[in-house]
């Protein structure tokens, strides 16, 4: 200790001590003109995980500094060019946001039509063929869903009859064309969409608008011979014995 405060108190020790400053001062310097040499550009990140058809606000989002050589094509720099506009997709905390990325609020995006009525549903087509007066949906209308599917089994071939639930309309696409076909876009229960993707592969998908808004409870499974009585078992006729004596 007694050699370094010698040292410090020499003028070697000021001249070590002046050129770690100069050297730190240079290294600053230099540092800032390779920083200000280079061209930077503010870009919106996401600061949180989004789903699509989220509404983005101020809080979803930071601004980082990049080079602008390597700035993403269509990257949204400003808060306000994003806030109140709703995800396309799904974003991961730190995407870069770009315009693509974004549906303008209440322009009817299929993504915000769809979170809207929550996460347990999913966006789905359906044949205009099928629907009654298709042409004449408008979005915000119900169906009523019930497949026909084929059953087999040991006794018999027949068919049951399962419900699909109730469907919102979100769009109706008329045919323009011999070859363009006529949809009706709609958003159904997560856990009904393999059933309406099974009945339109192999059975028959009946399709009935509903005119009270309240759903109706699931209708159960019926069974071809329940609805027409074929196979029932014959009634049995019930006789009365004979009286004991009093």
């Amino acid at each position: 200790m007694r050699g370094f405060e010698a040292i410090r108190h020499s003028g070697a020790g000021l001249f070590f001590f002046g050129a770690v400053l100069l050297a730190v001062l240079a290294g600053l310097t230099i540092y800032s003109y390779l920083s200000s040499s280079v061209p930077s550009s503010d870009v919106l990140v996401v600061a949180r995980d989004l789903p699509p058809g989220a509404t983005v606000t101020a809080a979803d989002l930071t601004v980082k500094k990049v080079p602008s050589s390597a700035l993403p094509a269509e990257a949204l720099s400003s808060v306000k060019d994003a806030e109140g506009m709703r995800i396309r997709f799904g974003l991961a905390a730190g995407d870069t946001l770009r315009k693509t990325h974004l549906v303008p609020e209440g322009m009817g995006d299929v993504a915000g039509k769809v979170a809207g009525l929550g996460a347990q549903y999913r966006a789905v087509s359906i044949p205009g063929d099928l629907v009654p007066a298709y042409d004449r949906l408008l979005p915000g209308d119900r169906l009523e869903l019930t497949g026909v599917l084929p059953v087999q089994d040991s006794r018999s071939n027949s068919s049951v009859a399962v419900s699909l639930g109730v469907a919102t309309v979100l769009d109706v696409r008329k045919a323009t064309g011999q070859t363009d076909k006529s949809s009706v876009l709609v958003a159904l229960r997560d856990e009904e969409v393999p059933k309406l993707a099974l009945t339109l592969r192999v059975g028959a998908l009946t399709v009935a608008v509903q005119g009270d808004v309240q759903a109706e409870g699931p209708v159960p499974a019926l069974r071809l011979e329940t609805l027409t009585g074929a196979g029932a078992p014959a009634p049995v006729a019930v006789t009365q014995g004979p009286q004991p004596r009093q």
